[in-house]
């Protein structure tokens, strides 16, 4: 069986998961967590989100098929996967949606995407509603650095 058919575990770790040919993994620092994802193809940019709990190669069989005529950027949201798991914090604010949605619009800019469309698993929905909140809707404004 090849790697990109074997089914996603949920709560596992990616390594050794990994899309067909065409896409490469990436680890990005956004704001001091670490993003690990993949990303593939070339055309308009989107990115998927994942869903609860799972990893960005739930998206296996989804991705290179968009592939084919978008830039595709599937990522583990922080404390998922390969991602970064910073402390939680009393509040756990680390953890809400609204700083993963931050984590991703900050990928987008550091993979130098300004604009771009945003899939999300049904469970995950909700992050780019918070990107969105905080007027920022898949626009990065000014790249870091």
């Amino acid at each position: 069986m090849n790697e990109a058919d074997r089914p996603c575990e949920s709560g596992t770790s990616s390594a050794g998961l990994t899309f067909r040919t065409g896409f490469h993994t990436f680890d990005v620092d956004v704001d001091g967590v670490r993003i690990h994802g993949r990303v593939g193809g070339s055309g308009p940019p989107v990115l998927l989100l994942h869903g609860f709990p799972q990893t960005h190669p739930a998206w296996r069989y989804v991705a290179p098929r968009l592939a084919r005529d978008h830039t595709v950027v599937a990522a583990d949201l922080r404390g998922y996967g390969d991602s970064g798991k910073p402390p939680a914090g009393p509040d756990h604010s680390a953890y809400g949606k609204r700083a993963m949605a931050a984590d991703q619009v900050g990928l987008m800019a550091r993979l130098g995407f300004d604009r771009f469309a945003a899939v999300a698993d049904a469970r995950a929905r909700t992050v780019p509603t918070r990107a969105y909140d905080r007027g920022r809707s898949g626009d990065a404004g000014p790249r870091p650095g």
